[in-house]
């Protein structure tokens, strides 16, 4: 990740990136603590007003599995796992982030599971882990190969894969036009 990539990215100069971020350590710290905080403010505006925890999962994959078709975004993405191994700091903000989504995937998943809206042989922690680590993987896997690329099918690939673990009551087919 270059300075000028993120000066770019977040509107302000590199000199101010410069005086008030002493290493990259902490700018990437900081960079991450800023979007997380930005998602979980749209995540909760956005999720209370959805009626229904099957549409509720779907938007929540949605915004997890975002619409980016750019390699720079997966890349950011990828190199932040990997500084985050080196930084406790940084490793401990990545791991808050994927604790508060595998929360809000799991209470909805639970809610739904509870009320019979929706079915699994899974219970809702298993059900989030392994969505999580879905989108997670299939977005790391974007860097490995064209198939990968067609974002389109990246995102059918997730809908086909949580249909099969997860299913709206009083449905054969979970199949979705976003799919």
């Amino acid at each position: 990740m270059r300075l000028i990539d993120i000066a770019d990215h977040s509107e302000v100069s590199i000199g101010s990136l410069q005086h008030r971020f002493r290493n990259r350590s902490t700018l990437l710290h900081s960079a991450i603590v800023l979007a997380d905080e930005k998602s979980r403010k749209r995540v909760v505006a956005a999720f209370s007003e959805i009626k229904g925890s099957w549409q509720r999962l779907h938007a929540q994959i949605d915004h997890l599995a975002g619409d980016t078709t750019h390699d720079t975004e997966t890349g950011y993405w990828l190199e932040l796992l990997s500084a985050s191994s080196r930084n406790p700091e940084l490793y401990e903000a990545m791991h808050t982030q994927q604790e508060y989504w595998l929360e809000v995937l799991e209470t909805n998943l639970e809610q739904g599971l509870d009320s019979g809206e929706l079915r699994s042989a899974l219970d809702a922690g298993k059900l989030a882990a392994t969505i999580l680590a879905l989108i997670d993987g299939l977005f790391a896997s974007r860097v490995f190969g064209d198939r990968y690329q067609d974002f389109a099918w990246v995102r059918g690939l997730i809908y086909d894969a949580v249909h099969a673990l997860v299913q709206q009551a009083g449905t054969e087919a979970n199949r979705t036009e976003s799919a």
